[in-house]
């Protein structure tokens, strides 16, 4: 679908997943890293049927350091 500009319409249900194990990969991207949710999976997040459970990262702390620390603890740092 397009609009009057020519411009191609992304509906509402579309998703990318973008899964990397170099969180440098996502945080050198600024543009990229402001226009998407981040999640992150930890190992103890094996056990989840439902991804909605999973918690989006706060716009705040998409920054390769937090990110750094959430997964070398395991998500266990406090933000």
């Amino acid at each position: 679908m397009t609009d009057e500009r020519g411009k191609i319409l992304i509906p509402d249900n579309f998703g990318i997943i973008c899964l990397s194990s170099n969180a440098a990969i996502i945080c050198r991207n600024d543009d990229f890293l402001n226009r998407v949710d981040l999640i992150i999976f930890y190992q103890s997040d094996r056990d989840i049927k439902d991804l909605r459970q999973l918690k989006k990262l706060d716009p705040n702390d998409k920054n390769i350091e937090t990110i750094r620390g959430l997964l070398l603890n395991d998500g266990k740092s406090e933000l």
